[in-house]
C-alpha cells in the first residue's frame, strides 16, 4: 500500500532558512521534526495550508522525532513568499521545551502582517478555490475508477455466461 506521506526535503530546506532568519525560531531543532507532504487534504477546514503535529511518545521513541509538519498538495501551488509565511507560521507552533504545540497567538498574526502586509491573506482565497477544484478532481477520479472496476466485473460475468 502506497503511503500518503512523502518526506519533503525541499520544504525542510526552506524551514532551515526560515529558522536562521528569525530569532523567535532559534529554539527549533529540525533534527526533531519530520517535514512531509501529505497526498490528501488536511481536515480542519478548507483553508488549512499546513499543520504542526506533536508526535506521540511511541513514535518519538522509535524515530527520535517530536513534531511533524504536514503540507498538503495545494502547498506546491503557492508562491515562494506564501510558502515562507506558511512554514514560518507552522514553526512557531513548536514549543521550545518540546512539551506540546503552541496555540495560535494574535501577536504572531500581527508580526506576519507587519512584515509581509495584508496581501498575503489573499492566499487563503486562492487556495480555497484550488482545494475545491482538487477535491472535485479527486471525486471524479474515484468515480472513474469505480466505473472501470464495474466494467471489468461485468466483462468477467459476461465471460462466465
Amino acid at each position: 500500500m502506497e503511503s500518503i506521506y512523502q518526506i519533503a526535503d525541499d520544504i525542510a530546506k526552506l524551514a532551515k532558512e526560515v529558522i536562521s532568519e528569525y530569532d523567535d525560531l532559534k529554539h527549533v531543532n529540525l533534527d526533531r521534526v519530520v517535514v512531509c507532504r501529505i497526498k490528501k487534504h488536511i481536515k480542519g477546514g478548507d483553508d488549512v495550508l499546513a499543520r504542526c503535529v506533536l508526535l506521540n511518545d511511541r513514535t518519538t521513541f522509535l524515530t527520535n522525532k517530536k513534531y511533524m509538519l504536514e503540507f498538503p498538495i495545494v502547498y506546491d501551488s503557492l508562491s515562494d513568499l506564501q510558502k515562507k509565511i506558511i512554514v514560518r507560521h507552522e514553526l512557531l507552533h513548536i514549543d521550545p521545551e518540546e512539551k506540546g504545540i503552541i496555540p495560535h497567538q494574535i501577536g504572531e498574526f500581527f508580526s506576519i502582517i507587519n512584515e509581509f502586509g495584508m496581501d498575503w491573506i489573499n492566499t487563503y482565497k486562492d487556495v480555497n478555490e484550488k482545494i475545491k477544484l482538487l477535491k472535485q478532481k479527486e471525486k471524479i477520479e474515484k468515480k472513474q475508477k469505480k466505473l472501470e472496476e464495474s466494467k471489468w466485473a461485468l466483462k468477467m460475468i459476461m465471460k462466465m455466461i
